[in-house]
């Protein structure tokens, strides 16, 4: 995690990069830089803050060691930062909840205040550092506890806990200000800790500035400015990223955000201005962009310095013209920009591919160097720049293989604070953290601040995982609609198209077709046929029913004919019994019955 600041004046700058810390001259790069590595393993800076005109009787003999000792930690003695009595400090917050003073001008650290309450197990670092006054710090840590220390006596004053606090400023009325993850920015009685008022905004407290009698509350993408608890202006930064610094001089106010561009503003508030979103007054009257700002401070109304983090370069902006005039438009500090056409410039660059930087990032190896190139540097452009290239896994997971155990947590930190202002690349950057994780995992574990990021990453990926049920009903929902109309598309695709001869045959079957009274009659035939069938139906059952009286006639001759010989027997029979008949007329007799039957 990269954490740097100005102190007072804007003439001196101090950065870190995960356990050192750099102290330049922002206005003269002669001077060789001051640097500080923390002794503790495993320990990192979480912030800095600098202490003006500090005063502390120092031991003498001890002052001439840290003098001797001055060369081994790079101080130049011919070009090193000017040594006075008026010590400006800075105040080295770390991630086991310790505070660092350390002298820039002496090159040596002055004493370390140590925090008791930190828990051996799982300490919580520093969170923000805010100075009252030469000898009063307070400072927010990550737990939310937030104490008051007297540096002359280095010791608390007093501490108590404020949950998901922030940052925290001392403001004129004696009371404490204290901005909170939950986006509240309450007002805190500083002897008991107890909750005086409550000023909820939109998103979670990022910075808190005093500005006269103005307070200014940074969140993501706005900044509220507030007199007496009630806000009198909220400002609306217009660039993508959230904000990340803001800094104020008189009525100017500028905003930088993470991907590199920074907002000025006039602050001008009269006693009647209310809160007006849509007011001319609220838009920037000059943006200055580019992919490596760092740090911003406005040494006056007219100047504001920029620090630049790929080779901790300085650049100072005129705000004003000859006429005293706010500059107004857009001013870009790329090199292939040009500053009066920024915008025009910017849509060419949209379309341009830079073939360099392809090139550099076209195999595993190239790629590798590049991103180690980048973290051990602090340029986070290049990093950005890496870690947006599309690339396989294969990519990724040699790239982390070559980085060291320390690079690695530079990486994890970076990554988190990246998904942390923009939630939206957490699914691009998951696969950086997997391998990190799964390479080196064993060692982070081991690192306090990891768990700290992790938690947050945690938190971050539970919350998108509570949106995944409705994506996934979503998701099937779409799914059989896009297979529904893949069907309907192959269907029409199968369905034969019409010939010449169907549709010939179809033209003659309309030819065919009967009008009757203006209608289409489409029965007549099959009546005609179903009529005709009928007939032929019942001709065939009369016939049926004549064949069968004949056959029932003939049995009942024949029937009758059996009966008439049964009757000619027993006669017969009697005649032989009552007297001899002649057989001459017997077979007389029968002639005569079979004539008769013959005519009958």
């Amino acid at each position: 995690m990269t954490v740097s600041a100005f102190d007072g004046t804007g003439k001196y700058y101090a950065t870190s990069i995960h356990n050192r810390v750099q102290v330049l001259d922002a206005s003269d790069a002669s001077v060789a830089p001051v640097e500080y590595k923390l002794s503790q393993e495993g320990v990192t800076v979480n912030s800095l803050a600098w202490i003006e005109g500090f005063k502390k009787a120092l031991n003498t003999s001890s002052d001439k060691k840290k003098k001797r000792k001055r060369s081994s930690i790079g101080v130049n003695e011919k070009n090193s930062l000017p040594q006075d009595d008026s010590l400006d400090v800075l105040a080295i917050g770390t991630s086991v909840g310790d505070v660092i003073i350390f002298a820039p001008s002496k090159a040596s650290v002055l004493f370390t205040l140590s925090n008791n309450n930190s828990d051996a197990s799982s300490p919580a670092g520093i969170k923000d550092i805010s100075v009252v006054g030469g000898n009063i710090i307070w400072t927010v840590r990550e737990d939310g506890l937030i104490a008051e220390w007297d540096l002359s006596k280095e010791k608390i004053l007093t501490s108590f806990t404020v949950d998901g606090a922030r940052v925290a400023l001392l403001g004129g009325d004696s009371l404490l200000t204290v901005g909170d993850a939950e986006g509240r920015v309450l007002k805190v009685d500083p002897k008991s800790g107890d909750s005086v008022s409550t000023i909820p905004t939109e998103s979670n407290v990022k910075a808190l500035v005093r500005a006269g009698d103005l307070l200014l509350v940074a969140g993501e993408k706005f900044i509220l400015v507030l007199r007496d608890n009630e806000v009198v202006k909220k400002i609306n930064t217009t660039t993508t990223g959230a904000i990340s610094k803001i800094s104020t001089y008189e009525d100017v106010l500028a905003a930088l955000s993470v991907t590199g561009s920074v907002e000025l503003f006039q602050l001008a508030v009269s006693e009647v201005d209310v809160v007006d979103t849509d007011n001319e007054e609220t838009k920037p009257f000059l943006v200055v962009k580019s992919k490596k700002i760092n740090n911003i401070y406005l040494t006056s109304s007219s100047e504001l310095v920029v620090n630049l983090s790929a080779d901790n370069k300085f650049e100072t902006i005129k705000l004003k013209n000859s006429s005293n005039n706010f500059v107004t438009g857009t001013i870009s500090l790329d090199p292939s920009a040009d500053v009066k056409d920024q915008q025009s410039q910017e849509d060419e660059d949209k379309l341009e591919v830079d073939s360099e930087s392809l090139s550099i990032l076209s195999t595993p190896e190239t790629y590798s160097s590049a991103l180690i190139q980048a973290l051990k540097t602090g340029d986070d452009s290049l990093l950005d720049t890496c870690l947006s290239h599309r690339v396989s896994e294969e990519f990724v997971q040699v790239a982390v293989r070559k980085l060291d155990r320390d690079l690695a947590a530079v990486l994890v930190s970076k990554l988190t604070d990246r998904i942390n202002q923009q939630p939206t690349r957490i699914f691009s950057l998951t696969i950086w953290i997997k391998w990190v994780l799964l390479t080196y995992g064993g060692y982070l574990l081991t690192l306090p601040e990891m768990a700290q990021s992790m938690v947050l990453f945690k938190d971050l990926l539970t919350s998108k995982m509570s949106v995944l049920p409705k994506l996934l009903g979503l998701q099937g929902r779409l799914d059989m609609l896009k297979s529904q109309m893949s069907l309907r598309k192959d269907a029409e695709k199968i369905e034969p198209q019409p010939t010449q001869e169907n549709e010939e045959e179809e033209e003659q079957e309309d030819d065919a077709v009967l009008i009757v009274n203006g209608e289409e009659d489409f029965d007549d035939d099959d009546d005609n046929e179903e009529e005709a069938e009928d007939e032929e139906d019942e001709e065939d059952d009369d016939d049926d029913l004549e064949e069968e009286d004949d056959i029932d006639a003939v049995g009942q001759l024949i029937d009758n004919e059996a009966e008439e010989d049964e009757e000619d027997e027993e006669e017969e029979e009697e005649e032989e019994v009552a007297k001899p008949v002649s057989v001459k007329s017997k077979s007389r007799k029968r002639k005569s019955k079979t004539n008769g039957k013959s005519k009958h």
